[in-house]
């Protein structure tokens, strides 16, 4: 079976049995320098080489060095060339005594024949007697040196440019030392032939042969020979012919190779080398019957399967594209991660007429895992069916490639050899001795019929760089036996051309390989190359392609990867005007999103999916009828502008929505369905008498158990131990007393899943405990003063980043722009009452501590503030906001106020940053680079922000200075912070000049770059990530020049890069309060968008909407039923939530300036508010093992629940109220075991539910009443639990309270709304508001 485990290769080796000819190859032909090139050639398995000239002139070796280097490697030198343009001349003198120092070279060498070519100057003189006696003197002069002079016709020589022609003169020169050079690129550029070669010239007269092949261009003959020569078989030429006529001769020297390509000098020398060898010995495995050359090449009987790389969050995704497709899970692998998917219908053991089958490798340590984390999903492997598994391997080892062999194999498992492909994947090899079906799985193959069980493999393409084209061709031709297709298709792209020619072979052409490259990178060809290339366009060939596309549809897939293409209606228009069609099956075509081609030999039809992850692969259905062998390229141009469209469509949107919400921007992105994927271990530390602290951490973690007290070394150990394999985690509890005496042991543990937490009580007396604080990888602060609903907010908050369940960053990036607000309060805690106002649009918030001043009595401040007090200010400012915070202690020498010379306390607070859970930390470029190492160590889940600002105008942006500061900031930066001061407008200039030169080289490091002062507030306009901003209520601006955000958008808006857009509210919302909120939001922001609210709703209204291009989105309430056939016209694509939930509540435009056009995408929006809600005050880790209960009158009102509880990776739901329709909810609960309960008795035994929400209407919410008393008496009931009710209206009880009197933490509709308001501004106009602002403003949710 496919390699599950790393993999060992066998070394490249030259050939195993002696060709009939000597192997030869010009130092012209590969790259690096002349030892390089002898190497290369010798590894390869050449005895003989050529020495171009110019390699020699520039090799600091010697030519007794030279020489001995080819000795050393078995190789002796057969030629030196070239000498150009010695007869005709009219100074031989000169001539010769050049050629004379040539032959000394050559003597000390030990090569004995030059080539000369013929005078190719436009001074030539046409004189043939002249000529003669000319080289009649040179070859004398050779003979002198034991030299012989091979006289070789270029195809652009003034007068002697056919091999006949070369061959009169050597007849006319008549000298033994005298002879022609044959070289196949100069007689085919000119179409001549060698038909009489065995008639005209004796082998002993024939000195040297040289072989090139090339494709056919209409080009100047001497670019065609300088840039595209290639090996034999590579190109057009019928190289056969003249090896057939050379044998014929009887000519016995080298069969040499000089070749000057481009793609090959720019190449590996050993790669091109052995491509080279492999031309050469299947020339003469053709020309020379008897030699056996090679071994043969096997019969090859189609593709057993096909493999794909995928990882477990990408395996899901790629089998609903197999089942989609009519491929069925079959069979498992016995002990590794490899599913096989076969064509429904296909019996295991079918013999030789089985199908292809499509494989899933997900397994740690494998090849297939290497290949997905350098490529992507995709195919990484295919097995070949062959009539002998040692023939194909001892012809690939003749060959010189690498065989791979599995290096973990099961007991009693086969193992599979394989051939590592040019493109890097690899190509296994089975015949009827191979039995790894049945020894490597378990599982038959499914038997059951269907109608469409005739899916078989019909061709795989592949796309290569135009670099990589000649040695796939090789590997086609020289180990498959494939033959290239006489015709190359221009394929159109909407950006670029793509070149395709197809290889074709094995028994009843059941292999074929049609090949793709392009010069343009923006193509769908020219990316996948680019990303290392490979199968990229898997075709499937079914008997009756209607019938199939029926039932591919009516397996009610709506995932774009899996989705058929729509095909535009004016192509059938098209098509019935070319073909004489009949109406009714163009008709049938048109139906069925079916194109069409035919030629003289037959019909095709085709239809396509989309890419994976409109990216990676796509699938082709064909049928084809009669004779066609082609591959239907007449359709490309209509594939490609699809393909293209959906991704640049798809790019637009995760523009949009790629950071998700502003939830995600700010409580930070969830891992992948929120799950966590390893237990943890939190050991929670403070202070005597603070213990109750314990069970805070344990009821946000979801810790139901009593938090154990560590009191030992043996009880420490046994924590540290305790990782549980089920995801969970644990709490445990130890104080300061108990963490001095187990000193060593705390500082002596490491562990990627035990996390130490230091807590710091900030209202208390008793002082901190330096020791514990110093050791403990995180610390958290909290005042007995403060609610705890905030402390607990906090807490959750804290707890999720420092464990890694959220990334905040992410988000970030996938924004267009962002900015953070600058805070220059001498204490944050003046701001924090005016906070949620201050930081409306702000994507973080810069705690500037070295502004913070901390006061001492008498109205005197400490010179530095302590570590307590800027704690407890993290701790402020943290309870007050959702943003992450930027750590920032600006020295006095960057424009700040902390002592440049303190480097020792910087260091100190920068480090208790990471510990606080800052997100972001601001470290200077002037620190040591210890300093700078060790912060980048142990920053944990932080970023780094590497800085460096020159605010006395000196910085220079184009200078060699500012270069090299950038890339010493890349070293230990996550993000590089650049800050120069701008004297004239120019400066702003050199700086975007900057800022696009290193984001273009160096993507990875985002890049905050501004001029300060007043005339650099253009950069600050014109930087979209992270630009620091200033607000009116702030007492004064962080820098010179600081503009606020309302500014920047004024700004950009005036400049034309943000237009002015309407946001709709369409439907039954209530217009007053939102107008209200919208129009202060904008205001606040400086936007210039306008809110508009409209009671109609029909597809009419929204198309009408729509089309007006000031349209910035809209909110539907009720949302509208999307996927399975329902979704409205108007919609170009919906999000994979609103695919799953199968509801639309919020719709944007897509625009593509380009082609004009404006496509609007559905999504859903109020899942993320009960996310955001459910995770205020819990972990992901609360939710991961208790389950959920929800209670709704329908499963429309319950589907945005379960899919918020499914991302926070909740597995068990129970229901009340309604049923869950398997047949449109499986996406959706996929994963998730769903229960429903229909008696207080199930409710009683059931486990007790970490969430209840309540979707009933208001008139029946209270009916979540009894459910919440049943609960109350559960005998395993949670001590930590959440109850969330989305009833809005007068009710007739009150839920909310029932369930706060019963320990529960309740939540109404005001809060989920204003988690969803958040949601939708993040949404239709990008920008972040806080959950109090929209708390506070909007006003939903509140009947």
């Amino acid at each position: 079976m496919p390699p599950s485990a790393l993999t060992t290769k066998q070394t490249r080796t030259s050939p195993t049995r002696t060709p009939p000819y000597i192997p030869s190859l010009s130092t012209s032909s590969l790259s690096g320098t002349l030892a390089e090139k002898i190497r290369a050639a010798s590894t390869a398995g050449f005895p003989s080489l050529e020495i171009f000239e110019p390699d020699l002139l520039s090799s600091p070796l010697s030519l007794q060095q030279v020489r001995a280097l080819c000795e050393e490697n078995g190789m002796q030198i057969t030629l030196y060339q070239p000498f150009r343009d010695l007869e005709g001349t009219g100074y031989l003198a000169r001539q010769m005594k050049r050629l004379e120092g040539k032959l000394r070279v050559m003597r000390e060498l030990g090569c004995d024949t030059i080539l000369v070519c013929a005078n190719a100057t436009a001074e030539a003189r046409n004189d043939f007697n002249e000529w003669v006696g000319e080289l009649r003197q040179a070859a004398e002069l050779a003979q002198k040196y034991g030299c012989r002079i091979a006289y070789e016709a270029l195809a652009w020589s003034t007068h002697v440019n056919h091999w006949r022609q070369s061959w009169d003169v050597a007849k006319a020169v008549d000298h033994p030392a005298f002879g022609i050079c044959l070289d196949t690129f100069h007689i085919y550029a000119l179409d001549d032939n060698v038909d009489d070669l065995a008639i005209l010239v004796p082998a002993e007269k024939i000195f040297y042969v040289q072989y090139a092949d090339a494709p056919r261009l209409k080009m100047d003959v001497i670019q065609w020979a300088r840039h595209h020569r290639v090996f034999p078989y590579q190109g057009a030429f019928p190289i056969e012919d003249f090896a057939r006529q050379l044998v014929k001769v009887g000519y016995e020297g080298p069969w040499s190779l000089e070749i000057f390509n481009d793609g090959f000098r720019a190449s590996p020398p050993v790669g091109v080398a052995q491509d080279g060898m492999r031309g050469l010995l299947m020339l003469m495995e053709n020309t020379k019957k008897d030699s056996k050359v090679l071994p043969p090449i096997p019969e090859v009987r189609g593709v057993e399967f096909v493999e794909f790389a995928a990882d477990n969050a990408a395996a899901p995704k790629l089998a609903a594209t197999f089942a989609a497709l009519g491929f069925a899970p079959s069979m498992t692998h016995k002990t590794k991660s490899v599913s096989a998917f076969a064509p429904a219908g296909v019996g295991a053991d079918a013999g030789e007429g089985r199908k292809t089958k499509l494989l899933i490798n997900t397994e740690p340590e494998s090849f297939a895992q290497n290949w997905f984390h350098n490529r992507g999903c995709g195919p990484c492997a295919m097995a070949i069916r062959v009539s002998s598994v040692t023939a194909v391997i001892d012809r690939a080892a003749a060959l010189g490639y690498e065989i791979v062999r599995q290096e973990k194999v099961g007991e009693g498992e086969a193992r599979l050899t394989a051939v590592l492909a040019p493109n890097g994947s690899l190509v296994y090899f089975v015949d009827k001795e191979c039995g790894f079906w049945n020894e490597d799985f378990d599982g038959a193959l499914i038997e059951k019929e269907e109608k469409n069980a005739g899916v078989s493999l019909d061709h795989l393409a592949h796309a290569v760089s135009p670099v990589a084209l000649p040695p796939h061709t090789t590997f086609y031709r020289s180990l498959l036996g494939c033959t290239p297709s006489s015709t190359v298709h221009e394929l159109t792209d909407p950006y670029g051309t793509t070149k395709s020619s197809a290889f074709v072979g094995g028994v009843g052409d059941c292999l074929r390989f049609p090949v793709n490259i392009s010069d343009a990178r923006g193509t769908l060809t020219g990316r996948i190359a680019e990303a290392g290339g490979g199968v990229h366009h898997i075709a499937l060939s079914v008997g009756d392609i209607f019938a199939y596309v029926d039932e591919v549809r009516a397996r009610g897939s709506e995932s774009q990867q899996t989705m058929l293409l729509g095909v535009p209606s004016h192509y059938y228009d098209d098509l019935a005007m070319k073909f004489d069609l009949a109406p009714a099956f163009v008709q049938k075509l048109k139906e069925s999103q079916v194109m069409y081609d035919r030629d003289a030999e037959g019909e095709y039809l085709q239809c396509f999916s989309g890419q994976f992850d409109d990216q990676g692969f796509f699938f082709e259905i064909v049928q084809r009828i009669g004779r066609y062998e082609q591959f239907g390229a007449v359709n490309a141009s209509v594939r490609t502008s699809i393909l293209q469209e959906r991704r640049a469509l798809r790019k637009k949107i995760e523009k949009v929505v790629g950071a998700e919400s502003a939830i995600v921007c700010t409580m930070g992105k969830l891992q992948l369905d929120g799950a966590i994927k390893r237990g943890r271990v939190v050991i929670v530390l403070c202070g005597s008498g603070k213990e109750s602290v314990w069970a805070m951490f344990a009821g946000v973690l979801g810790a139901e158990k009593d938090v154990a007290v560590i009191t030992s070394a043996e009880n420490y150990q046994a924590a540290r131990d305790s990782n549980p394999q089920d995801g969970s985690t644990v709490v445990y509890g130890m104080t300061w007393e108990i963490a001095h005496v187990l000193q060593k042991d705390i500082l002596a543990a490491k562990s990627k899943s035990v996390f130490h937490v230091n807590t710091v009580c900030a209202d208390s007396e008793t002082p901190q405990d330096k020791f514990v604080g110093d050791a403990c990888d995180y610390e958290f602060y909290y005042a007995k003063g403060c609610s705890q609903n905030l402390v607990r907010r906090d807490l959750a908050r804290f707890l999720s980043f420092a464990l890694g369940d959220r990334d905040v960053h992410k988000p970030i990036l996938a924004k267009s722009r962002t900015n953070f607000l600058a805070l220059t309060f001498p204490d944050v805690r003046v701001a924090l009452q005016n906070l949620d106002i201050l930081t409306v649009g702000a994507d973080a918030v810069e705690l500037r501590v070295d502004l913070l001043k901390e006061p001492v009595g008498m109205g005197e401040f400490n010179p530095i503030p302590g570590l307590e007090y800027v704690g407890s200010q993290v701790m402020a400012l943290r309870q007050r906001t959702e943003l992450p915070i930027v750590f920032t202690l600006r020295s006095a020498n960057e424009g700040g106020r902390f002592p440049t010379e303190a480097d020792k306390q910087t260091h100190q607070y920068l480090l208790k940053a990471l510990q606080w859970g800052c997100e972001y930390v601001d470290v200077e470029l002037r620190l040591a680079e210890d300093i700078r190492r060790n912060i980048s160590e142990k920053k944990g889940n932080s970023k780094v922000i590497s800085s460096y600002h020159d605010l006395t105008g000196n910085l220079r942006w184009s200078s060699a200075d500012t270069n090299k500061r950038y890339h010493i900031a890349r070293q230990y930066g996550d993000i590089v912070k650049m800050i120069g001061f701008a004297n004239t407008l120019s400066d702003n200039y050199e700086l975007e000049y900057f800022r696009s030169a290193m984001t273009s080289t160096f993507p990875a490091w985002p890049l905050l770059a501004i001029n300060a002062g007043q005339m650099g507030q253009l950069s600050r306009v014109l930087n979209t990530f992270f630009t620091p901003t200033t607000h009116p209520l702030l007492p004064s601006a962080a820098a010179p020049g600081q503009l606020s955000a309302a500014e920047i958008n004024g700004a950009l808006h005036i400049i034309g890069q943000l237009p002015a857009r309407t946001v709709y509210s369409i439907g039954n919302g209530r217009a007053t309060p939102l107008n209200a909120f919208y129009t202060k939001f904008f205001n606040e922001l400086g936007l210039p968008h306008h809110y508009t609210a409209i009671d109609t709703f029909s597809d009419g209204v929204v198309q009408s909407i729509a089309r007006q291009p000031e349209f910035g989105g809209a909110t539907l309430n009720p949302p509208i039923l999307c996927g399975h056939g329902a979704q409205p016209s108007f919609l170009r694509s919906i999000t994979d939530a609103a695919a799953a939930i199968g509801q639309v509540d919020a719709i944007f435009p897509v625009r593509s300036p380009e082609r004009n056009e404006v496509a609007i995408i559905g999504d859903n929006v109020t899942w993320k508010g009960i996310r955001a809600t459910l995770l205020l005050e819990f972990s992901v880790a609360a939710f991961t093992k208790h389950p959920a209960f929800v209670l709704a009158a329908s499963f429309k009102d319950a589907a945005p629940i379960m899919y918020a509880l499914k991302n926070i990776g909740c597995k068990i739901v129970y229901t009340t109220g309604f049923e869950v329709p398997k047949d449109i909810a499986a996406g959706l609960i996929e994963g998730m075991d769903v229960k429903h309960l229909t008696s207080p008795e199930d409710l009683r035994t059931a486990q007790h539910p970490r969430a209840i929400i309540s979707a009933l209407p208001a008139d029946k919410s209270h009916l979540a009443q009894p459910l919440l008393r049943i609960l109350g008496t559960h005998p395993q009931a949670l001590k930590s639990k959440v109850f969330i009710d989305l009833a809005n209206g007068p009710k007739l009880g009150d839920p909310l309270a029932v369930a706060a009197s019963m320990g529960w933490k309740t939540f109404g509709i005001a809060d989920v709304s204003a988690w969803t308001t958040v949601e939708t501004l993040a949404l239709l106009v990008s920008q972040t508001v806080p959950y109090d602002f929209a708390r506070m403003a909007s006003g939903r949710g509140t009947y």
